[in-house]
Formats: structure tokens, C-alpha cells, sequence
């Protein structure tokens, strides 16, 4: 079963959280908190959380390095980060500091259910659009994963993980085994040198011209 932790200032988030992580027999929420140092300073009397669910309030200028000092004491924990859905301006240096996912605070039940599991199965929990409001208008995810040493098979996996798909979820619209989408994952961290699919994430979202 997954431990959740939830991070917010303000009561009725945290509340509306811990009652929609809580599911019998998948996750539940071990810990709710109002800030990380509250956090920090249990952390040797609470279960270790697999997920912290972090709230950003607009304009949270401190946001990132909050992220970078979770990954530091609870280098085993991914964070998702939970923004108000106008709050775009620093999605990027949210990936970039560590965070696995980011989704609208506004979600549904079902919504940060399906976001948990995600995660759960190796997945990236991006909503769809908070991640294209990364780029601009006329551009998609495709025209950032042209590469001349990743064939075009690596490139549709590329394209696939980085709209938040699992493994098993690939392997499915490819119509090929989790075993081959492995294979091709392993491939794409060789010849991009990167390590993780935190790190795609942050390659696709950075880079202004082909990888």
C-alpha cells in the first residue's frame, strides 16, 4: 500500500486531500501537514511517504526550493505538485527542481486517484493541460523529441511518457510487450545521457531545438 503525505497551508485543501487519497487496499494518507518543516520534523516517527502531495499557492516564489529540500530528506519520495489552475508561470522550474507530476489543486477524487496509481506504475502524472500550457500555441511535444540517433519507434515512446503514460499504458497503445518499452526506454537514456524519466521530462521542457 502507498503512504501519502499532504502539504498545505490551508485547512479545507488539506481536508478535501487526506479524504480523496484515502483508498482502502492502495494508499493511504499517513500524514497531513502545513508546512515541510513541520514535515521534516517527524519524519523519524511517521512511516516514510512513498508520495508527498505539495500545494503551491499563487505566486509561491519558494516553491522549487521546497521541492529540492523534500528530494533531499526523502530522496525515495516522488512529489506531485498541486497548483491553482491558473498558476502556470513556474511549472517548469517545478520539474526541473524534482517534482514527478503536477496537477490543477482543483482535481477531483478521481482525478488524484488515477494520478497516485499512475505514479504507482512507473508513470509521470502530468494534467495534459497544464503540461501543453508549457509551450507555445502552435507547437506540440512532437517537435521538441526529433532526434537523428533515436529511431522513430523511441520517438513515439518519448512522445507517449512524456504525456504521463505508464509503461503498461505504452505498451498498449504501441501494441507491444512492457518488456520492449523497457528496451526502448533504456535506449532513449543512453543516447540522451539522461538517467531518469524525471530528467526527459525536464529535456523535453527545456530544450528550444531538437534533443
Amino acid at each position: 500500500m502507498l503512504r501519502v503525505s499532504v502539504i498545505s497551508n490551508d485547512f479545507n485543501t488539506r481536508s478535501t486531500l487526506r479524504k480523496a487519497v484515502s483508498l482502502p487496499g492502495s494508499f493511504t494518507c499517513t500524514s497531513c501537514h502545513t508546512d515541510i518543516t513541520d514535515l521534516v520534523s517527524q519524519k523519524d516517527t511517521l512511516y516514510l511517504p512513498d508520495i508527498i502531495l505539495l500545494s503551491v499557492e499563487t505566486g509561491d516564489l519558494d516553491a522549487s526550493d521546497k521541492i529540492l529540500f523534500i528530494r533531499s530528506e526523502f530522496p525515495n519520495t516522488e512529489v506531485i505538485i498541486l497548483v491553482p489552475g491558473n498558476n502556470l508561470k513556474f511549472l517548469l522550474h517545478y520539474i526541473q527542481a524534482g517534482a514527478i507530476g503536477c496537477l490543477p489543486v482543483e482535481s477531483d477524487t478521481a482525478q488524484l486517484t488515477d494520478a497516485l496509481i499512475t505514479v504507482s506504475h512507473g508513470g509521470i502524472p502530468l494534467d495534459p493541460k497544464l503540461f501543453h500550457a508549457l509551450f507555445k500555441a502552435e507547437t506540440t511535444p512532437k517537435d521538441y523529441i526529433s532526434h537523428e540517433n533515436l529511431t522513430s519507434r523511441e520517438q513515439e515512446v518519448v512522445f507517449f511518457i512524456t504525456e504521463g503514460l505508464s509503461y503498461k499504458l505504452v505498451a498498449d497503445q504501441l501494441c507491444m510487450s512492457i518488456e520492449t518499452v523497457r528496451h526502448h526506454v533504456k535506449n532513449i537514456y543512453r543516447k540522451l545521457r539522461i538517467n531518469s524519466k524525471g530528467e526527459l521530462i525536464n529535456k523535453i521542457l527545456t530544450s528550444r531545438q531538437p534533443l
